[in-house]
């Protein structure tokens, strides 16, 4: 039992090493992870925030800086990637590239690798600010060029693809920016990323427009509209509109410029007020519609940008003047030259670069909110993948040590049980010669006797008491296979006939006596019976019973269990030791030769 008991203590033992081994693999892990990602939470977080809420962000941010001495080198080199990070997101100027050399310089060589995307980025949008175009589009392409040097999220690549069609498309090379804005498309399209999606044909459809192909203009910004009625974003839906008014301005008919830019105003936003009522205030001109042109003349003038103001002061002058009205037409002038002098004529492909900078602001929040999560994800797939790996290895290696030592404890026992039957047979060929030897021993004699060499009857008898002791020996024999003289002398085997001769009225209590003086006289069955399957103390008390010679009807009474409830634990560790159904006797003979 003691035995049993210390090698249960050895399983745990191993399973509890096992796990601390898992803790110290996950842990490791961890431990990497947060080295590979070594950011503090509070950086982190207004990192965050750059997507969401810039003003918030820029508080959190001068907070930190203060504390800038407190955090380690990684973490002052994020604080200088926030800073630029905060400025690209407010579209700032750049008087030169010293920032950005020195965040690209520092996470080449010592930062941390998922960081590059990034601040790749981040150096793009700086060269496209100081008109370095040039430069600006070799670090885009170390994200999604041929030769691109790191692996970028598929998030920031379709941003990537959208600042190299801007930056060709500013250029005057729209076919080439044509290029990149389908492979935008084709990643958001691949996402399910509708709202990229329509963002993706508006431009396409601007390119168009450059190249001449208005049929395939109107078809692109037709499919962005069906986008955006799908997602139902009116914010959405109505700037379509108002590239579709400006197109129907452009190329007629008027009717359709009406219809379409009457939309847009439905649901019109901060951002596009000032495109939205001057683009309306131009058609309803170009219609003759005067009383509302003039309506939206003054709403231009409240919250039309400096372009739209000066043409609406210059339709004022000349209003003014059809009017009769010398002096307001003078006022009105003097107006429109202030604006004059303080812009130069808008191109087209000015109006491109403005609608596309506002765009640019606006996905770039919403790509790097993505980017973030893109990012977080990662990191928990690779704590999860590596946990769940160890797991799996460290349960393959536990399964493989339990089969193995279930089949080592298999064939020791197969090995016990073959030496028993062995025994067994032994002492039968022995048992059956000895009788054959017995059987012509006394057919000799009797052949003596009839033949008269011996006359008397007293020598017949002899033999007859001859042949009783032999059976006796035999007897004796037996019973000492069964149970050893030391055994029957001690105190236990006493108590053991008392009870068995009492019946139920006495029982038998005395078990660890028992169990101490069978591992006393036989040395060998402790060893044994611990190489078979754990057992209850029930079977372990029906074993040792068996071991000493004990029948059936007597190990009942001593366990108090009926006759049948012994048989079905014979059988039951039979089956459960060799996989085999074996008989109950079998299982005693076993037990007794252990």
């Amino acid at each position: 039992m003691k035995f049993r008991e210390n090698l249960s203590v050895r399983r745990r033992f191993l399973l509890v090493a096992l796990l601390i081994v898992a803790l110290m693999v996950v842990a490791m892990s961890l431990f990497l992870v947060h080295k590979r990602n070594a950011t503090p939470r509070e950086l982190a977080h207004i990192n965050a925030l750059c997507s969401k809420d810039i003003q918030r962000a820029k508080t959190l941010f001068i907070a930190a800086k203060k504390r800038e001495k407190t955090y380690d080198e990684d973490g002052r080199w994020f604080l200088k990637f926030l800073s630029l990070k905060l400025k690209v997101k407010e579209n700032s100027d750049f008087k030169d590239d010293k920032e950005v050399l020195a965040l690209v310089d520092h996470y080449e060589g010592y930062g941390d690798d998922a960081m590059l995307s990034d601040v790749y980025y981040c150096a793009g949008c700086v060269y496209r600010t100081l008109n370095d175009y040039p430069k600006a589009v070799e670090y885009f392409m170390k994200i999604v060029g041929v030769n691109h040097t790191i692996k970028a999220p598929t998030d920031i690549e379709a941003l990537c693809y959208y600042q190299l069609a801007y930056i060709y498309s500013v250029q005057g090379l729209d076919s080439e920016a044509l290029k990149w804005q389908k492979k935008a498309l084709q990643i958001h399209e691949s996402q399910g990323d509708l709202t990229h999606c329509v963002y993706d044909y508006n431009n396409m459809a601007w390119s168009y427009m450059a190249l001449g192909y208005k049929n395939k203009a109107l078809k692109m910004l037709l499919k962005a509209r069906g986008m955006a009625l799908k997602i139902d974003d009116a914010a959405l839906l109505s700037e379509v509109d108002g590239f579709l008014a400006n197109y129907y301005n452009e190329n007629g008919p008027l009717t359709e410029a009406k219809k379409f830019i009457d939309s847009a105003r439905r649901n019109v936003g901060n951002a596009t007020l000032s495109s939205t009522y001057s683009l309306s205030f131009e058609i309803y001109d170009k219609l003759g519609l005067r009383d509302s042109a003039a309506v939206f003349c003054n709403k231009v003038l409240q919250h039309g940008s400096v372009y739209a103001k000066r043409h609406a002061y210059w339709w004022l002058t000349v209003q003014s003047l059809k009017n009769g009205d010398a002096e307001g037409a003078l006022g009105n002038f003097v107006s429109y030259k202030n604006y004059v002098d303080s812009v130069d004529i808008v191109s087209p492909r000015d109006a491109l670069a403005s609608a596309n900078a506002m765009y640019d602001y606006e996905l770039k929040e919403k790509e790097n909110l993505k980017l973030e999560m893109h990012q977080m994800r990662q990191t928990v797939y690779i704590i999860v993948s590596v946990t769940i790996a160890i797991i799996i290895v460290l349960l393959s290696m536990l399964t493989y040590f339990i089969l193995w030592r279930r089949k080592r404890l298999l064939e020791t026992r197969m090995e016990i049980l073959n030496k028993a039957l062995e025994r067994e047979r032994e002492l039968k060929e022995e048992a059956i010669a000895e009788k054959e030897m017995e059987m012509e021993q006394m057919r000799r004699q009797l052949a003596e006797s009839k033949s008269g060499k011996i006359g008397n009857e007293e020598q017949v008898f002899a033999v007859a008491d001859r042949n009783d002791d032999i059976q006796k020996k035999k007897l004796i024999v037996r019973s000492r296979n069964l149970r050893d003289k030391k055994f029957l002398e001690s105190e236990v085997f006493k108590k053991l006939m008392l009870a068995i001769s009492g019946g139920e009225n006495v029982k038998f209590e005395d078990w660890d006596e028992l169990f101490a003086t069978v591992n006393r006289i036989y040395p060998s069955y402790k060893d044994n019976i611990a190489k078979f399957c754990r057992m209850s103390e029930i079977q372990m008390k029906v074993c040792v019973l068996l071991k000493i010679g004990v029948s059936f009807s007597d190990i009942s009474v001593l366990v108090i269990r009926s006759k049948d409830t012994v048989y079905s634990i014979c059988t039951r560790l039979y089956f459960k030791n060799f996989k085999t159904k074996g008989t109950a006797s079998k299982w005693a003979e076993l037990m007794r030769s252990l």
